[in-house]
């Protein structure tokens, strides 16, 4: 295959079929960690997908960062959150906000390039205060409601809202289009998923990015356990609790 060679240490994106000893996937979203700008050791590798690249999409991409944005993340505690916050610092916010469902998580969090972190049931006031009342540019949001409908009352003059997941799973509050024009605000959608199946090029691309990052030192995703593929259960208990902090990794 052009561009690998045998034994090469490679990370790769599968979306579905990774819980294996083998696995196959696209070329195009295989990707080598050897590269000139530096290597990226195996457990890092194995941690980085999806969540790295989907902060950097949520925030490039999807949100169009621009240095001296000020971003505000929802579960900062978790994957997509402590890639967010480095990967934001990283591309020049000037401010970077998160939110955490208890003062450890927040504590944890504030490691990982957060200037504050607070909880997420008083998020809307403590934001309004430490912006002096102008709001964020870019909210990232996977909670589902009712925070998302809380966010658009955070948004500066042309901030966008991401959507990237509905972790709530609570009803849906309809967002009306003429309420945003009036407002001056934007919402986004964004899924790594549907995006490696449409448009797997576009995400090669951020992943190209990303280990960029990760070589240079700006991006470190924190391993909180790594556990044995036969417990891959105990794994998804913990993430179903909402008890890990970072990623948790299966090791075959």
């Amino acid at each position: 295959m052009e561009g690998f060679h045998s034994g090469q240490p490679v990370a790769a994106l599968t979306i579905r079929g990774g819980y294996a000893e083998y696995a196959t996937a696209q070329a195009i979203l295989t990707f080598p960690l050897d590269s000139a700008e530096g290597a990226v050791d195996m457990e890092q590798a194995a941690a980085f997908p999806a969540v790295a690249p989907t902060a950097y999409d949520l925030l490039a991409n999807a949100a169009r960062m621009r240095p001296g944005d000020s971003v505000l993340v929802h579960a900062a505690s978790g994957g997509v959150g402590i890639a967010a916050g480095q990967i934001a610092r990283a591309l020049g916010a000037s401010l970077v906000l998160g939110t955490a469902s208890s003062e450890s998580k927040a504590a944890y969090a504030r490691q990982f390039g957060y200037d504050h972190v607070f909880l997420t049931t008083d998020f809307e006031q403590a934001v309004m205060e430490i912006t002096a009342g102008r709001g964020v540019d870019i909210a990232l949001d996977a909670r589902g409601e009712p925070t998302r409908s809380q966010n658009l009352t955070v948004l500066a003059p042309f901030g966008r809202l991401i959507v990237f997941g509905d972790a709530g799973n609570n009803p849906e509050q309809p967002i009306s289009p003429s309420n945003l024009w009036k407002a001056n605000k934007g919402v986004i959608g964004y899924s790594i998923t549907s995006l490696s199946q449409t448009a797997p090029q576009l995400v090669a691309e951020t992943v190209q990015h990303v280990l960029r990052l990760m070589a240079q030192g700006a991006l470190k995703i924190d391993v909180s356990s790594v556990l044995p593929l036969e417990q891959a259960a105990e794994a998804h208990r913990s993430i179903e609790a909402r008890t890990n902090l970072g990623k948790l990794l299966l090791k075959v």
